[in-house]
């Protein structure tokens, strides 16, 4: 639960430093601002969403079950389409926003908010999983671990 905190504070913190370097810059206004915050706001809800009802799909359907052919690929890194281009229009609306603000003159600043934006859209892509990982850790035994520090095994349960 801790992690799960931390992992979205840190995400939090990225995102309110790229507005903050945005802010900064002279010649853009408050309304550009506000209209920038929540434009980037809308678009990591719709990763949330959208990574939520793909997780919602997944475990439907049953490729979580074990043997399933989910189950064997899945060291695999998966083609995630509908996130990548949620998240690739994202950063388009972010990189035209702070080229119209700035210009091209300052290139690291416009990375910089970039890049910091890209890791919270990563962390929130990352929030559905981790809560249900979380979920399965307390409704089932067999995600926890136990005193020797292993997952609990299936024998270990039925005792």
């Amino acid at each position: 639960m801790m992690s799960i905190l931390t992992t979205q504070n840190l995400g939090a913190s990225f995102f309110l430093m790229a507005l903050f370097l945005l802010g900064e810059k002279e010649g853009i206004n408050e309304n550009t601002l506000i209209s920038f915050t929540i434009i980037s706001m809308f678009f990591g809800a719709l990763i949330l969403v959208s990574t939520f009802i793909r997780y919602f799909l997944l475990l439907y359907r049953g490729h979580y079950k074990r043997d399933s052919a989910s189950d064997k690929r899945r060291g695999e890194k998966g083609f995630h389409l509908p996130i990548i281009v949620t998240g690739s229009i994202a950063l388009i609306y972010i990189i035209q926003q702070a080229v119209k603000v700035f210009g091209f003159a300052d290139i690291e600043t416009i990375s910089i908010i970039v890049l910091f934006s890209s890791i919270s859209y990563a962390i929130i892509y990352v929030l559905p999983e981790q809560l249900i990982i979380l979920y399965c850790k307390y409704r089932f035994k067999s995600f926890t671990f136990n005193e020797r520090g292993y997952l609990y095994s299936e024998t270990d349960i039925k005792r």
